[in-house]
């Protein structure tokens, strides 16, 4: 059966296939061949490609691609052929067992790329460089492309590290909405190029992952680390009292913004919890000297984000008392 998409001037498609299971009038999607035009430039899918019979698309002239791969060998048939790739969001790399081109292949064009954690993608991406690559994201995607079921965990530090090195790019943005092992940072602390950086940090039981993080971010005499950074997102799971309340946190934000004429001073400061609004009720007083340290730095210039609930009241309360008081 022929699946066409036109007309021949069609620029973007997306394809999303429902859960219904296939019967007479709807049925298995191997059946179809897709045949797209060569005016295509942006293509969005839920789906892997090879689940159609065969599919007949000019790779050359795709910008942008969402979706899911099978396995390794396919994603990496596809990254040769689509060359003029720009941006990149892989939903699920799969552990099928296909065959793939053994030779390293570096893509000249891709500038996005954003990973979700799946089965084979470090085994997949062992096989690329990107030596243009400006923004990469890393994090779960619960949209409409779903995630690949994990069996076992992905080598993060083999992901982030060798890619990295391998590409010797001149990264500007990074983020992660996932709680990433401290090896898989090293190469991030080391790119003097970032300009933005979004941060997951895990829970309390990790407390020394996350005074780490902290640590190697501040700012010292002896320890420049990202010199270039102007954007920095914390993203804090579950009880978030042992951070904001935490004095390295206030340390970290005061060294990146009285700082020396070799680092950028940071413009914008986000702090997002993703905790239950009781937790938020519990630390929001003890916060309140870290609002306080934040309203000064946002009263000079600083833009300061807050997704925090109480915290945000604690923070307009403070105000209040402040012009009240002068």
């Amino acid at each position: 059966m022929l699946c066409t998409a036109h007309p021949k001037s069609l620029k973007s498609l997306t394809v999303n296939r429902t859960l219904h299971r296939s019967t007479s009038d709807f049925p298995s999607l191997d059946t179809y061949n897709l045949v797209l035009p060569p005016s295509l430039h942006t293509m969005n899918m839920n789906l892997p490609l090879d689940v159609f019979n065969t599919v007949t698309v000019h790779w050359s002239s795709l910008t942008s691609f969402t979706g899911p791969f099978s396995g390794s060998g396919s994603f990496l048939r596809f990254i040769v052929e689509a060359r003029n790739l720009i941006c990149l969001k892989i939903s699920c790399i799969g552990d099928a067992e296909d065959s793939h081109p053994g030779a390293l292949f570096v893509h000249e064009n891709l500038t996005d790329l954003t990973l979700t954690p799946s089965c084979s993608m470090s085994h997949a991406l062992d096989h690329v460089s990107l030596p243009h690559l400006v923004n990469l994201s890393i994090g779960y995607d619960f949209g409409s492309h779903g995630v690949c079921p994990l069996r076992r965990r992905p080598n993060w530090e083999a992901i982030v590290s060798r890619l990295l090195d391998r590409s010797q790019c001149n990264l500007q943005t990074f983020a992660t909405t996932t709680p990433l092992p401290p090896p898989a940072m090293t190469p991030i602390w080391r790119m003097s190029s970032l300009v933005s950086l979004c941060l997951f940090l895990p829970s309390p039981d990790t407390l020394n992952h996350t005074a780490t993080v902290l640590e190697t971010l501040t700012v010292t005499p002896s320890q420049q680390p990202l010199p270039r950074l102007r954007s920095l997102t914390i993203i804090c799971d579950t009880d978030v009292a042992h951070l904001f309340t935490d004095s390295k946190l206030m340390d970290l934000i005061a060294s990146r913004w009285e700082v020396p004429k070799e680092v950028q001073r940071l413009a914008v400061l986000s702090l997002v919890n993703y905790s239950c609004p009781e937790s938020l009720d519990m630390i929001a007083y003890e916060a309140l000297p870290l609002a306080l340290f934040l309203l000064d730095l946002e009263d000079n210039g600083l833009e300061v984000s807050w997704v925090m609930g109480r915290v945000v009241d604690v923070l307009k309360d403070a105000r209040k008392a402040r012009e009240s008081y002068f």
